[in-house]
């Protein structure tokens, strides 16, 4: 069998048995570090044939801790995350044509809100638990066109909230068109409903081989959390790759029932992330991803049980690093 691993920062999770080259990777919030690389699940869907003497299935998995440093709330006081998640994926393409699959991954993450101020001092909330079930499917047109469409269930909550009043809903689709192998363009869209809001936007997909060592592509996964983002990546040489890029993100979750300022509530960490990330592969199917960066723009908001914002603040830049495992079989 073929694998692939993942991981807030999520990182960029790879396609599934799409047949995608080995270097693809990424950070997510969800973080910033999660399971389809939209863009190479397109490529493959167009572009890769599968050897006769692969297996059909590929199974992946991946495993990711990270951090947010420390950041100041504009209200007073601080704000910081810690993250640990993991994510294993099935997958099943008999051919070229068409391929489908099942991603599950789960995410902790672990905020601390210290000091004096008008949220700092409420302490919203601590441990943040997020459950993905996504299902991709792929459609290849012809040996240009394809055609991609996520459908996925989110569980984003505290400990203690309600786990109905925790779902999120939603699907991503996208067609893009690939040239020839490694330059694929695409476009689409994503809409998300849950935590009493529905959010909307488009989606660029992209995966351009520039010269022999340069190419640009999608970090992230495209999902609840946000877009898919965009990275600069350079081929050092000896198993080692060099990326630069940035990606809006947004972590949005059902709060405590029991949670004296905001019974059921809902918190939202949102923040745009740039970062550089070093890779090395073990071997095409296993490898190691070390991304480092900030939070820029952070904004850290508490809702009420209907969605009305009761704080609001924004927050200073704030260092980020995470480190990620990833295999296929």
């Amino acid at each position: 069998m073929n694998t692939v691993a993942n991981g807030f920062f999520s990182t960029r999770a790879l396609a599934v048995g799409c047949n995608a080259p080995p270097g693809k990777r990424g950070l997510g919030f969800g973080v910033i570090l999660r399971s389809v690389s939209l863009a190479f699940a397109l490529a493959g869907a167009a572009n890769a044939q599968p050897a006769p003497q692969e297996s059909p299935w590929t199974v992946s998995v991946s495993a990711t801790g990270g951090a947010v440093g420390e950041s100041k709330l504009d209200g007073g006081g601080n704000a910081s995350l810690g993250l640990a998640s993991g994510s294993v994926g099935v997958n099943y393409a008999p051919d070229w044509r068409w391929s489908a699959g099942v991603n599950l991954s789960a995410a902790d993450y672990s905020f601390d809100f210290s000091g004096a101020g008008q949220l700092a001092s409420l302490k919203p909330w601590s441990n943040v638990g997020i459950t993905t079930v996504s299902a991709p499917l792929r459609y290849a047109f012809n040996r240009e066109w394809g055609l991609f469409v996520q459908p996925s269930y989110q569980r984003a909550g505290t400990r203690n909230a309600d786990d109905g009043d925790s779902a999120q809903w939603g699907a991503v689709a996208a067609v893009s068109y690939a040239s020839a192998p490694r330059q694929l363009i695409g476009l689409g869209a994503a809409v998300f409903n849950g935590l009493e809001k529905t959010r909307v936007y488009p989606i660029l997909l992209i995966d351009w081989q520039l010269s022999d060592k340069l190419r640009l592509a999608n970090p992230l996964t495209a999902g609840p959390t946000g877009p898919a983002g965009l990275e600069i990546v350079y081929a050092l040489g000896g198993n080692w790759e060099l990326a630069a890029g940035g990606a809006y993100r947004s972590l949005r979750f059902r709060l405590d029932r029991d949670l004296p300022v905001a019974p059921n509530g809902v918190g939202e960490y949102t923040g745009v992330i740039g970062f550089g990330r070093l890779s090395y592969r073990f071997s095409p199917k296993v490898s190691l991803d070390l991304h480092a960066g900030g939070v820029f723009r952070t904004n850290v908001t508490l809702a009420n049980a209907s969605g009305t914002t009761l704080v609001s603040e924004d927050a200073t830049t704030a260092p980020i690093a995470a480190l990620t495992f990833r295999a296929r079989f």
